[in-house]
């Protein structure tokens, strides 16, 4: 079953300048409800995230800085996974980046079984045969997979 959780939708503005719907869940739009009041938001055209940095002025958050975020909370959710003896899942949250994070999200959802269709939406992919294009390969590993699992072995191995 799905969670229905979701509750708000957010237009935001990508590549292109191209508009898209984000899904967010209850406590995502609680925080950002906080972050809005906290920082009176002027309106939706200025922009959303700024850098709290006197020097800058309130200036839009850079995507280094984004990258930093992203980076640093990877890094202490690895600190905790590895106090909780997961040194494997630590070891992979030390790499995250926000595109390989994106990436990881695009190949959950298709492990899960969303439609290839529904992952290029998420994405906010220009079109499915960019999403296709993109995740081939892991779709060749699944096919092979399953194949392995389906397909009978006529050579049984007779090591005798």
């Amino acid at each position: 079953a799905r969670d229905r959780r979701v509750l708000a939708r957010v237009i935001v503005r990508g590549k292109g300048r191209r508009e898209g719907t984000l899904f967010i869940r209850k406590h995502a739009e609680l925080a950002l409800h906080r972050y809005l009041t906290t920082r009176n938001w002027p309106s939706a055209r200025e922009p959303l995230f700024v850098a709290f940095d006197p020097r800058t002025g309130g200036e839009r958050l850079s995507r280094i800085s984004g990258w930093r975020i992203v980076t640093t909370a990877a890094h202490a959710l690895a600190d905790q996974m590895e106090l909780e003896g997961k040194a494997d899942e630590a070891e992979l949250l030390r790499q995250v980046t926000p595109h390989t994070f994106r990436h990881f999200v695009g190949y959950h959802l298709l492990n899960e079984g969303v439609a290839l269709a529904e992952v290029s939406q998420i994405l906010r992919h220009r079109s499915v045969e960019v999403t296709r294009s993109f995740y081939a390969s892991y779709a060749d590993v699944q096919l092979q997979e399953v194949h392995d699992q389906f397909s009978a072995d006529p050579w049984p191995d007779t090591d005798e």
